[in-house]
């Protein structure tokens, strides 16, 4: 093929490339040049450090942002409709004086722009503001509000989101069956986040477990929903059982509770324990014989208890994790798999049987 007509087909390859890149770079500069649409509120925290909340309720503001909200729920609306009372002795506002001699009462189960929670609000809006500009004008005092947020379209959908926030709390409150699943659902985010703490203790020292003894699954075993539930309670709530049984095992008075799972085996839970109480020794570069002679009491207390705890506290719901893991044979106990037939589990871990018996010889 003569020459010049290779070069002629490269040319016209080239210039079709060229062309083509021109166009995306034409999109491009259009897309860019476009005006963008400001987005206010919803990427706004709601932790304005300039919100007046507590201070126009006559609530101290130093306390933690959770027993604000639980002292704000406290406040409930006058029985005369009006949305402040003065303190007593006061006819005005207190200049200079945070509150301004006043005590806000706004209706949290009403709508934001109802008439007393919208004056409420305007108030809030108008001590940022003026806070902010004392702040910004005094050549001592340091802004509180990032430049970009001292808008007042700004303040005023911060305001208004953190009272829909506390509006919400308060009407699941109002509803009791609401209430009881807010309950339940900080209950369980409290216990969950006790078993991930826990299951990420144990994973470590399982993969040193693994390490020193060459025993596979060890590491594969561990899992959040695999673990016990830990429970919040009383030391007034506990029954004389219960407290003979915690005196008995030798826990301490600040010793968890947990709530066992029924289909795990006396191996599988005492291998927990183990890793639990060989991370809690700080002796996870110890092996098992040298761990159990060093605490031979304290070990097999552990796992004493664990044949020994009320029914009430074992759940009887089959394995599932979020994870989609299936439990091997022997972290299921006989009793479960005998009364599952058809339950889906791995073959492995053929150390697991018999753990349990281990602990009590070496002990």
């Amino acid at each position: 093929m003569p020459s010049q007509f290779v070069t002629s087909a490269t040319n016209d390859a080239l210039t079709a490339q060229v062309n083509g890149l021109e166009e995306i770079v034409k999109t491009l500069q259009a897309e860019s040049e476009k005006p963008q649409r400001k987005v206010t509120g919803k990427h706004i925290s709601n932790d304005h450090p300039a919100l007046k909340f507590c201070d126009l309720c006559g609530i101290e503001s130093s306390m933690g942002r959770n027993k604000c909200t639980e002292a704000l729920m406290k406040v409930k609306p006058l029985g005369n409709g009006h949305a402040y009372e003065m303190h007593q002795g006061e006819e005005g506002d207190k200049q200079g004086e945070e509150g301004g001699g006043k005590t806000w009462h706004p209706n949290w189960l009403g709508h934001v722009d109802k008439v007393v929670n919208a004056m409420f609000i305007k108030e809030i809006i108008d001590r940022v503001c003026n806070s902010e500009k004392c702040r910004r004008e005094s050549l001592n005092l340091k802004a509180e509000v990032p430049d970009e947020d001292f808008n007042m379209q700004v303040i005023i959908q911060c305001t208004k989101d953190y009272f829909r926030n506390i509006h919400k709390q308060a009407m699941c409150r109002s509803d009791a069956s609401k209430a009881q699943k807010a309950e339940r659902k900080k209950e369980h985010g409290r216990q969950r986040a006790c078993c991930t703490a826990v299951t990420k203790s144990r994973r470590a020292t399982a993969v040193i477990y693994k390490k020193e003894t060459g025993r596979e699954g060890a590491v594969a075993m561990i899992d959040t929903d695999f673990a016990s539930d830990i429970l919040s309670y009383s030391e007034d709530d506990l029954s004389e059982d219960t407290l003979t049984r915690r005196a008995k095992s030798g826990a301490g008075n600040s010793a968890n509770m947990v709530v066992g799972l029924e289909w795990r085996s006396i191996n599988y839970v005492a291998f927990l324990r183990f890793l639990t109480l060989r991370q809690m020794k700080g002796t996870t570069e110890l092996p098992l014989q040298t761990l159990t002679k060093q605490a031979p009491s304290s070990l097999q207390k552990s796992v004493a208890k664990l044949q020994k705890g009320a029914l009430e506290q074992i759940n009887d719901d089959a394995p599932s994790s979020a994870k989609k893991n299936l439990p091997f044979e022997n972290m299921v106990a006989d009793s479960w798999r005998n009364g599952h037939p058809d339950m889906e589990m791995l073959e492995g871990v053929p150390w697991l049987k018999g753990f349990w018996a281990s602990l009590t010889e070496t002990i």
